[in-house]
């Protein structure tokens, strides 16, 4: 019985393991978008990933997610900073609607 537990919790953590490297892309694509647009280091620019998630009650990776499908969308020859700011106000104010 022992061993059946134990061969239950190591594919419970290669499930969590593999769910986390899947996860990691959206998450590292969103950070340089960051990066790229405010001269952020990738701390602060996953702290700004973290605290939006946690104002919208969302997951990250989900946050990270829709931020990279939209901020395809946006026009940022003119003033990124501005565009990126008012997309990241806009996701973490809506607590969550925007993600449904």
């Amino acid at each position: 019985m022992e061993a059946e537990q134990r061969a239950c919790a190591g594919e419970r953590r290669i499930d969590a393991l593999l769910r986390a490297m899947d996860t990691r892309g959206p998450i590292d694509q969103a950070k340089g978008v960051l990066m790229a647009v405010f001269g952020l280091e990738p701390d602060a620019a996953f702290d700004a990933l973290v605290w939006v998630s946690q104002n919208a009650n969302v997951k990250l990776a989900t946050v990270a997610e829709r931020f990279m499908l939209d901020v395809v969308g946006l026009d940022l020859s003119v003033n990124p900073r501005d565009e990126v700011t008012y997309l990241l106000a806009r996701i973490g104010q809506v607590h969550g609607a925007y993600f449904s």
